[in-house]
């Protein structure tokens, strides 16, 4: 079972994120993980922005998940972003 919570808080400049996810395993094996991120979004215009995001995986009884991307399974447990985001 996964549990995921988000909250997203604008601030006089800029948005902040927070997310928590709880993995819980019922298998035997009682694999279970947590993961907490923290993000913030600056806009530079109305249709551009900046954004950070760091994460961290706590792994349980042998778990192995790992922090990846769309197109990367990853290799560690904690996770660092940051970029430009511009929406056409």
């Amino acid at each position: 079972k996964d549990t995921l919570l988000g909250f997203t808080v604008s601030l006089p400049v800029g948005t902040l994120l927070v997310s928590y996810i709880d993995h819980d395993d019922d298998s035997a094996l009682r694999q279970d993980a947590r993961q907490g991120a923290v993000g913030y979004l600056y806009p530079l215009s109305p249709r551009t922005n900046l954004y950070t995001a760091y994460g961290h995986i706590n792994n349980r009884n042998g778990a192995a998940f790992r922090v990846g991307t769309a197109t990367g399974t990853g290799t560690g447990t904690t996770g660092f972003n940051l970029g430009v985001r511009h929406v056409f």
